[in-house]
């Protein structure tokens, strides 16, 4: 705090996020860490990215992007030409077999890699921006030690639905500004896997914003 004044810091590792209403606060915060060290990269205005993720500063909103790392999967999984050209794409993440039983022969080792590298790189994306994929990417997660092609099937859905919405942003908006507690909606379903297993879901918000989800 400065005087009346706040500055928000968040730190990962050795990134930096600083954020005021006061320009001059920042601009004060950011001198003292180039004084103490030489080597500080700063991005500055109401357009930046962090830790891969583009952000956009509105009046009304903030809009989280993450476009180049969606094609940075798409590349790494397809091959950059395949990637532009010739995915299949689809409306949604998933389709209705999502949690049915693995089908098919299980995949190469070369192929398995391939498979469990970009499950994770799903799983960050999800977290950050594209929660719309979180539930079909952490059934994959439960596939990466033993993945079949009809898990690899599955996985190329996900990549082909990103594929068709890759400028789809994240939009973190006051809506509702009296709303003052965080609110939950939690639920669960029953035995809705194949091996019987439920699956249950967590939506926090704060004044109308999804602030977390899990399932």
């Amino acid at each position: 705090v400065v005087g009346a004044r706040m500055i928000t810091i968040i730190l990962y590792v050795d990134d930096i996020l600083i954020m005021s209403e006061h320009k001059e606060d920042i601009g004060r915060l950011i001198k003292v860490l180039t004084d103490k060290w030489e080597e500080v990269t700063v991005e500055t205005g109401k357009e930046f990215t962090y830790l891969g993720t583009g952000v956009t500063v509105r009046d009304d909103h903030i809009s989280l992007s993450m476009g180049k790392y969606i094609d940075d999967i798409l590349a790494s999984y397809f091959g950059a030409e395949s990637a532009k050209t010739s995915i299949r794409t689809y409306s949604t993440p998933a389709a209705g077999d999502l949690f049915e039983e693995p089908e098919g022969e299980l995949l190469t080792e070369s192929m398995k890699k391939r498979f469990h590298t970009t499950v994770a790189m799903l799983l960050y994306l999800s977290k950050r921006t594209r929660i719309d994929i979180q539930l079909a990417t952490l059934f994959l997660c439960t596939r990466v030690r033993e993945p079949s092609e009809s898990d690899q099937k599955k996985l190329e859905r996900v990549l082909g639905y990103l594929r068709r919405t890759r400028n789809k942003n994240r939009i973190l908006t006051c809506s509702m500004p009296k709303m003052k507690q965080v609110v939950a909606y939690v639920d669960a379903s029953f035995a809705v896997h194949y091996d019987a297993k439920g699956h249950s879901g967590l939506v926090s918000m704060y004044q109308g914003c999804i602030i977390d989800s899990e399932c």
